[in-house]
């Protein structure tokens, strides 16, 4: 019997190495589990850190980029709105000119018309007064003319 004895004490023992070996390899690898799983928290955690700073750095960006642009877009149109108000101070002043130069045009047609109308009533008192003088001295243009010769040429 003492060699059953034996064999199930080496039976026993080999049994229990097998048994420790497995249950020390399990604690190792549930170690290793356990760590392996902080160390992907870990690197979870360190990844939703960088990608919350990321998105953060994205968004404070973004808001940069917006106010520069609405900055810019106030600039320019403010510039607009300065280019409309002189384009619209030469249009008035264009406005005034052409009209100040209408007012002349007209000032001088009228004045044009006014001295056309007094050569006019001039030339006909000239016909008046000469028909009247040739009426009173019973004498024709001409005729004045050759009597008239004749007495500078009699004073000379």
């Amino acid at each position: 019997m003492p060699v059953i004895a034996l064999i199930i004490g080496v039976a026993a023992g080999f049994s229990l190495g097998v048994f420790g070996t497995i249950v020390v390899r399990q604690r190792v690898l549930r170690d290793r589990l356990a760590a392996a799983e902080r160390e992907a928290d870990r690197i979870r955690s360190e990844a939703d850190r960088r990608q919350k700073e990321q998105v953060l750095e994205a968004k404070e960006e973004a808001i940069k980029i917006r106010r520069e642009a609405d900055s810019e877009l106030r600039d320019r149109r403010k510039e607009v709105q300065r280019n409309e108000q002189r384009v619209a101070q030469k249009e008035e002043n264009l406005d005034r000119k052409l009209q100040s130069a209408e007012q002349r045009q007209n000032s001088l047609t009228n004045r044009e018309k006014e001295l056309e109308e007094t050569r006019e009533r001039l030339s006909e008192v000239e016909e008046r007064r000469k028909v009247e003088l040739e009426r009173i001295s019973n004498l024709t243009a001409g005729e004045a003319r050759e009597q008239l010769l004749e007495q500078v040429e009699n004073e000379i």
